[in-house]
């Protein structure tokens, strides 16, 4: 790979006519021999990888999200590089954070960290936008050692330290982080933002935490929302660096109750497959194309949901972490094909006009995302729909789920109940075990605390229905030739 001659690039970023004439030349001539320097090192290593300064780390959800970057739409933001020990920011008068010599400088170790990450996203075709950066010479250097854009500074991204000169507050800069994490890319690409490690008060818990040098994942979407994807560590990047990941989509699969080392271990990757799954339900009950259709205009079932396709981040030991379903950080999130997939079968159940009258979602990320993009109402969430790995002590979700199931829905409508694959000790919930992702099962309950299942609706399965349908509405509205029409 030839890497171009970023470090000219840095120099022009930092000709920005904001700054004024304040960089006297005895301050930029330093700088130009560290850019010549750095020139001349790229120059003779142009066409070698970047040199291996740190250890590999395995990622084992590599896959899926080198799949989800290439489809672009994410913020990668990164902590500037490694800085070097013993230094500190020295505060003055004016936009003091602009002057290099003032504040801290990044050490050797920076270098070729950003350039494993620039490498990376290079070889896996991740296409960037943009890089913005704060103001602070550490972070413009960080963006221009990946070797993708030329930095743009972006004053919403600087250290707290900055704000506090400005007389502005905390909440300024809350503002500032939050508009540039919910903004979404242009499309098929991805944005990648070079700040600090924030206040734990603010944003996100994990960027406060944030190591120098280490990438948070995050998928705007617009409206002051994002979501949390995933954290990687230089060592990750450059293990991700060294992977081959095809264009064709698998499925990861993953541990029904995974650990929190789980991340280190090799996923199973599967392709789609049309293989009907076994049923477990009752042949002579069970409800197929237009008598299913009809029997759910007519009300009375719950539809059991297993929340949409879930392959980015991981499960960790939930219960440890105080109120955890408020953090998306330490759970399995949804994909940009599960998003699709929630809003399709929202959209199905609204065209085939199924009446829904409650939404109930488990307190997971995941299954509270499925049940906002379906988009059929309010949503109350509740733990009576957790999995067993949420499930609080005290409480059987096995036993709460399945009074759900067994509930009688309001006349002449249907509960639509957003969960989990479960391991269910129940001979009626057996079939859950083996659900696909946004599956439904259709549970008809009989009034005296149990509840049969009577049809399963894969994902793909509501294109079928629809078409059915249409067939229907156009047998009844066309009319019979053979019937003799009034003169």
């Amino acid at each position: 790979m030839v890497y171009p001659l970023w470090p000219l690039a840095a120099f022009r970023a930092h000709k920005n006519p904001s700054i004024g004439m304040r960089h006297h030349l005895w301050l930029a001539i330093p700088r130009l021999a560290l850019i010549f320097t750095l020139a001349n090192a790229i120059n003779i290593h142009a066409l070698q990888p970047p040199a291996v300064h740190t250890i590999d780390e395995a990622y084992a959800l590599h896959e899926g999200l080198t799949r989800e970057l290439r489809l672009g739409g994410y913020i990668l933001y990164l902590r500037h590089g490694a800085v070097q020990p013993g230094t500190n920011d020295t505060r003055g008068s004016g936009e003091w954070w602009k002057d290099c010599a003032k504040t801290q400088r990044t050490s050797a170790a920076a270098l070729p960290a950003a350039q494993v990450i620039g490498a990376t996203l290079t070889k896996h075709r991740i296409a960037i936008s943009d890089i913005q950066t704060s103001e602070f010479c550490r972070a413009v250097d960080t963006g221009a050692y990946l070797g993708l854009n030329i930095p743009q500074r972006n004053a919403a991204l600087n250290a707290i330290t900055a704000f506090e000169s400005q007389k502005r507050t905390l909440a300024d800069q809350a503002g500032g982080i939050i508009n540039l994490l919910s903004t979404i890319p242009p499309p098929g690409k991805n944005r990648i933002l070079v700040g600090h490690a924030l206040s734990p008060t603010i944003i996100h818990p994990l960027l406060a935490h944030l190591q120098e040098g280490h990438t948070l994942v995050f998928k705007p979407e617009g409206n002051a929302r994002f979501h949390f994807v995933a954290a990687l560590s230089p060592g990750q990047w450059q293990f991700i660096g060294k992977q081959t990941v095809n264009d064709s989509a698998g499925i990861i699969i993953h541990a029904t109750q995974p650990q929190a080392t789980a991340q280190f271990a090799a996923p199973q990757v599967v392709q789609p497959s049309s293989a009907p799954q076994p049923s477990m339900i009752d042949p002579a009950r069970e409800l197929k194309g237009t008598a299913l259709v009809q029997a759910l205009r007519k009300g009375g079932y719950n539809l059991y949901m297993r929340h949409a396709q879930a392959t980015i981040g991981q499960d960790l030991d939930l219960l440890k972490v105080p109120m955890w379903w408020e953090n998306c950080a330490i759970q399995r999130n949804i994909s940009d094909v599960g998003r699709e997939q929630a809003k399709k079968v929202g959209a199905a159940i609204r065209e085939m006009k199924l009446p829904i009258a409650e939404v109930k979602a488990s307190q997971f990320c995941r299954v509270r995302d499925t049940a906002t993009l379906m988009a059929l109402g309010s949503i109350t969430v509740t733990e009576e729909l957790n999995h067993v790995i949420g499930q609080r002590e005290g409480t059987d979700v096995n036993v709460l789920r399945f009074k759900l199931l067994a509930s009688i829905p309001p006349a002449g409508k249907n509960n639509l109940l957003i969960s989990h694959t479960h391991g269910s000790p129940r001979t009626e919930e057996q079939v859950m075990g083996g659900m696909q992702e946004a599956e439904i099962v259709v549970y008809q309950p009989d009034g005296k605390g149990a509840a049969e299942a009577v049809a399963r609706i894969p994902a793909l399965e509501w294109d079928n229905l629809l078409t059915q349908q249409s067939a229907i509405q156009a047998t009844v509205i066309s009319p019979d030739p053979s019937f003799p029409r009034r003169r």
